[in-house]
């Protein structure tokens, strides 16, 4: 089960990083649930400083994320949600 939750989180990501119009808010969440899954099983073999990043990470991506598909391809996505999530990335 551990091997098919990383399988689908790389071909969720694969086509993220491949197709912009998949780059949104459930798309993030989906990622960071799937990898907290992994990151909850793996217990003392994933509590390294660098899984904490990645896991801060996908929290500000799905905060910086536009919510709809087709606000993706829209510039004027630069705003509220954008500005906290570089407020965050300052405190990091």
């Amino acid at each position: 089960m551990l091997e098919l939750t990383a399988l689908c989180g790389m071909v969720v990501a694969t086509c993220a990083a491949a197709i912009p119009e998949l780059r949104c808010t459930l798309v993030f969440t989906l990622l960071y649930v799937l990898y907290h899954s992994i990151y909850l099983v793996g217990q003392t073999f994933l509590h390294f400083q660098w899984d904490i990043l990645l896991l801060e990470a996908g929290v500000i991506a799905v905060i910086a994320a536009p919510f709809a598909p087709s606000m993706t391809t829209q510039s004027s996505h630069i705003g509220k949600r954008s500005m906290a999530a570089k407020n965050l990335l300052k405190c990091c």
